[in-house]
């Protein structure tokens, strides 16, 4: 939150709005939390809750050295450089390892070429310049947060997005954080799963997102908007 106050005041920007995907859920939280005099207005799709596992690579390493990766930053690191050196060799073949993992609403969303081609290139951008951050993330997400969804002021209105085959983060989940929010609406997507609540809706997320303000008693806690 700090980071982000401080590249507003660089940019001249007073108020901002702040969209987190996935792990980047806890990102958004912390910024309502911390500087909710500078949040205008928060979304979240198919976003990790405190109760959440983070990280792709916790899918796909065998259970009985999982918690060792979870809990090791540099045995998370060894994983990841693994993984992303497998994508720059055959993205094709990482992205047929991840779909074995996912629903079909997932795995068609990312049998889309457009689709798979910018998942691999986000990763491997990620790790250009080491896998570090990326192994840090994944880390401290997994360790307790220091602050809950409950502890996002009323006055932030927050759009929870999420699809209602979402097997990498349940909706049971996202129903649980909007009831926590005091100012959430959840808005799911049927049939639609992890990716698909984003790569699926983005137009829909984003003009939500920069609507005018809504005075938050006309937002009652856990409301869900289904479509």
């Amino acid at each position: 939150p700090r980071d982000m106050a401080e590249l507003a005041d660089r940019l001249d920007i007073e108020r901002f709005r702040v969209f987190g995907v996935s792990a980047g859920s806890a990102y958004v939280l912390a910024s309502c939390v911390k500087t909710p005099e500078r949040v205008a207005r928060a979304a979240i799709a198919c976003g990790l809750t405190p109760v959440d596992e983070a990280g792709v690579i916790h899918r796909i390493v065998p259970r009985v050295i999982d918690p060792a990766v979870k809990h090791s930053l540099l045995l998370s690191r060894f994983v990841h450089r693994l993984l992303i050196e497998g994508m720059r060799r055959s993205p094709e073949r990482a992205i047929e390892s991840l779909n074995k993992t996912l629903p079909p609403s997932d795995r068609e969303v990312l049998g889309q070429p457009e689709t798979s081609k910018y998942m691999i290139a986000c990763a491997v951008e990620a790790a250009r310049r080491g896998l570090k951050g990326w192994a840090y993330d994944d880390w401290v997400l997994n360790e307790p947060w220091g602050f809950a969804p409950a502890d996002v002021p009323e006055s932030i209105p927050v759009d929870l997005w999420w699809g209602s085959e979402d097997e990498s983060v349940p909706l049971a989940h996202g129903e649980q954080m909007a009831r926590e929010m005091p100012s959430a609406i959840l808005h799911v997507r049927e049939g639609a799963g992890h990716f698909g609540a984003m790569f699926g809706h983005l137009e829909e997320i984003f003009a939500q997102l920069v609507a005018d303000e809504e005075p938050a008693p006309s937002r009652s806690p856990g409301s869900v908007d289904a479509a």
